[in-house]
């Protein structure tokens, strides 16, 4: 995704901000949905959530 053409321009690309994530975790109604809702968090606040 980074190095994608004319994607150059987008913020996230332009400050390294790009996160894979598992989509199954976030996407599929189920109890493992809290999980990837944690997995999520963890990514954008990583402080918060040691």
């Amino acid at each position: 995704m980074m190095k994608r053409e004319n994607w150059q321009d987008v913020t996230a690309i332009k400050k390294e901000q790009v996160y894979d994530m598992h989509g199954d975790l976030l996407t599929r109604p189920g109890p493992r949905l809290t999980e990837g809702l944690k997995e999520l968090a963890k990514t954008l606040y990583p402080d918060l959530m040691k």
